[in-house]
């Protein structure tokens, strides 16, 4: 059976997954004022909107869900590369290219599987996957999170619990400025907090207390945090933590109530439909997820439109042509991939599953 999908929730992601492509295409803005705002929350709001749905169950169901729910898409991506890859050594040309020299770079970087160049003590020149390294973290971090809380104690239950979250955060962000571990590990010991404050929020209904005067401090300590410096969940860093952990929580907290107030809000044929997409991107996050990455890696048509423009049109313009872009190619991919067998079964196991299951 399918359960039913929350369309504020569905909002939320696609409000994320959206500020997820706006900030991979800001050009020479990569290190400005707004992309410290939209990292504060693009990456937080999806480990919280996890927590806030969780539900506990056992380590088998749970890992097999994340298998073919997260670690399949993961494995599909890093395939459809290596065939991008193949592809242009055999066929040389203007359009598709490869981040990676070769098979074994990209092969690597895909079983090591984080976000950015690793810090390793036995090499300086390993490849990195790229997005979907955030796969890879929330298949552990759900793993992580799960095992702790199928842990029992008799007494202040939740706040022994809590104490484990927040000794594992530190853990993942203590470790991560040496050495980068492998499969996001630290990106997935850094999002415990994040899932916990969504389980919190959840479990005392705390979304529904959230007034006008909180949401005002809520966009205030979202602001001071992106003012202290950008959060890289990735590599699970910033120069100060707590304030980006504290900030990425108050930030996401803000979206999903902006979102519940979108759902009721956005009625009749216009707003509807603008309801709808926004819906369908979070109900297809993971394949704009996928999508986009393989058009990072391999798709030259950003950069060819950003050259062409330059100059005539102001660099501004030029970013935002090149964002709506990259919104509509991942887009369109994601629509179409439920009318293709094979990548149906990788992309939309839930809904499209291996008969062998």
């Amino acid at each position: 059976m399918v359960k039913k999908r929350v369309e504020w929730i569905d909002i939320s992601r696609g409000i994320a997954i959206i500020a997820v492509i706006i900030g991979h295409s800001l050009g020479k803005y990569w290190l400005g004022g707004f992309a410290k705002f939209i990292f504060a929350f693009h990456m937080p709001i999806f480990f919280v909107l996890s927590g806030y749905l969780f539900h506990l169950q056992s380590k088998k169901v749970v890992l097999k869900k994340g298998i073919f729910n997260l670690l399949l898409p993961y494995a599909g991506t890093v395939m459809i590369e290596l065939l991008i890859l193949f592809f242009c050594k055999i066929f040389p040309n203007s359009y598709l290219y490869s981040r990676f020299g070769n098979a074994n770079q990209l092969i690597i970087a895909g079983i090591y599987g984080v976000g950015s160049r690793p810090t390793l003590p036995f090499s300086n020149d390993m490849s990195w996957i790229g997005a979907i390294w955030f796969l890879m973290a929330m298949f552990f971090a759900t793993q992580i999170f799960n095992s702790v809380m199928l842990v029992k104690f008799k007494e202040n239950d939740l706040l022994k619990k809590g104490i484990i979250i927040v000794t594992l955060t530190f853990l993942g962000v203590s470790i991560s400025p040496f050495v980068t571990l492998p499969f996001s590990l630290s990106a997935a010991l850094c999002s415990q907090s994040f899932i916990f404050s969504g389980y919190v929020l959840k479990r005392f209904k705390l979304l529904k207390q959230v007034n006008g005067k909180i949401m005002i401090i809520l966009l205030m300590i979202w602001l001071i945090s992106a003012k202290v410096g950008r959060l890289s969940m990735l590599s699970a860093t910033s120069p100060n933590m707590f304030v980006s952990i504290v900030g990425g929580i108050a930030a996401s907290v803000f979206i999903m109530r902006v979102s519940i107030l979108f759902e009721k809000r956005l009625s009749g044929e216009k707003l509807g439909n603008i309801k709808k997409i926004f819906t369908f991107w979070g109900s297809q996050s993971l394949l704009i997820l996928c999508f986009h990455l393989i058009e990072l890696d391999n798709v030259r048509l950003w950069g060819t439109i950003t050259d062409a423009l330059g100059g005539r049109i102001s660099y501004v313009t030029i970013i935002i042509i090149g964002i709506v872009y990259r919104i509509l190619f991942a887009s369109v991919c994601a629509f179409i991939v439920k009318y293709l067998p094979l990548l149906r079964n990788v992309y939309m196991n839930r809904k499209f599953p291996f008969k062998f299951q």
